[in-house]
This record gives C-alpha cells, structure tokens and sequence, in this order.
C-alpha cells in the first residue's frame, strides 16, 4: 500500500494502472505524478 497527501487546489496527483481490465483486483501502477501549478503554468 502506498499512501500520498492529499493534494492542495494548486496540484494535481494521477496514478495511472498496468492493467487493461478496470476490474482486476490485483493491479500495478505504471507512473504516478504529482504536478504543481505555479504562477499559472
């Protein structure tokens, strides 16, 4: 289990999983990105 803080309105954080089957119980993440909006970019 990997846990992250929630994010503040100023970011964003997707995961995105290995799996093509939404349902699969057992599932890796492939890339996981935590983006941070500053001075509006």
């Amino acid at each position: 289990k990997t846990t992250a803080p929630p994010a503040n309105p100023l970011q964003t954080f997707r995961a995105y999983k290995v799996s093509k089957r939404l349902d699969d119980d057992i599932s890796a993440v492939c890339a996981a990105f935590r983006l941070t909006i500053e001075d509006g970019v």
